[in-house]
């Protein structure tokens, strides 16, 4: 597996010795991304774990907000997969193991109807509908604002009839509101 440093800063994957996103983005952009290739595949593997597994730390300014005293700390980044990533999302969802046990319906009995207000639903994405490329980061185009203080500044949106993954889900999700009303969604990604 490709995971060394000097490897990703030759392909010009890193800024100051860290793989960075938009690096990533603007090579494969370039060159391509096509995941039947091993080598594409071992490098996107390789990218991705040292970067997870690379300890990032982030400084940040606390202020009392009485007596208007700062103080300055650290603290390790949270990243998808590592440490602090999984004790965050353990600490959002322990309120779920705290639940108690409810049967809310015996499926084996047939003989009377069964209701309830809890959905699972796994969605699949449909990999002939776009590029990987573009079912992860969309098609987009540039707009500009049209009112407000940031009037005639260009941004990126996605095109209308985006068939990434963000926006059939937003499509999804919306319909079902609009057919039920408020709805809870617990929404875990897996691309990796």
């Amino acid at each position: 597996m490709i995971n060394s440093l000097q490897e990703f800063e030759a392909r010009s994957l890193t800024k100051n010795g860290k793989p960075r996103l938009s690096y990533a983005q603007a090579y494969f952009t370039r060159y391509g991304m096509d995941l039947e290739n091993p080598e594409t595949r071992e490098l996107l593997v390789g990218l991705h774990l040292y970067w997870r597994d690379l300890p990032e730390y982030m400084i940040f300014e606390a202020e009392n907000r009485y007596t208007h005293k700062k103080k300055w700390g650290a603290g390790l980044m949270s990243k998808r997969g590592n440490s602090i990533y999984r004790k965050n999302l353990r600490d959002r969802l322990t309120f779920i193991e705290a639940l108690e046990d409810h049967i809310f319906f015996n499926y084996r009995n047939r003989s009377k109807s069964q209701k309830t207000r809890a959905l699972f639903i796994t969605l699949t994405y449909d990999s002939k509908l776009a590029s990987l490329w573009e079912a992860w980061s969309g098609v987009k185009i540039r707009k500009q604002v049209k009112r407000g203080p940031r009037l005639g500044e260009l941004y990126y949106a996605h095109k209308p009839g985006c068939r990434c993954v963000s926006c059939l889900y937003n499509r999804y999700i919306t319909a079902l509101r609009e057919a039920y009303g408020k709805l809870s969604v617990i929404r875990a990604w897996e691309g990796f």
